[in-house]
């Protein structure tokens, strides 16, 4: 079972975990989650992540339209650059 789906089925776990356009956790976490907070995010960018997202909407591909990320705001302490945002998508 893929991380998402234990996320999902579990409550010790939280689909926030698996965030790829966070760099960072939230401040406020669930109980049970607090040590979370603040922390960078492993899985920001994550291009295995992203792709068992996509294998669990693979079932409602006809009736989906574009995917659209929303990130949170990227100023130079969580991203220096223009640059360093493309090398973490691996498009440079």
């Amino acid at each position: 079972m893929n991380c998402l789906c234990r996320a999902m089925l579990c409550p010790q776990h939280s689909l926030q975990l698996y965030a790829v356009t966070l760099t960072h956790y939230y401040a406020r976490q669930p109980k049970g989650l607090a040590s979370y907070a603040n922390q960078p995010n492993p899985h920001f960018l994550d291009v295995e992540v992203f792709e068992e997202f996509l294998e669990l909407l693979h079932p409602m591909k006809e009736k989906l339209g574009p995917i659209m990320f929303q990130f949170e705001y990227l100023n130079k302490t969580k991203m220096p650059s223009l640059n360093a945002f493309l090398v973490r998508l691996a498009l440079v």
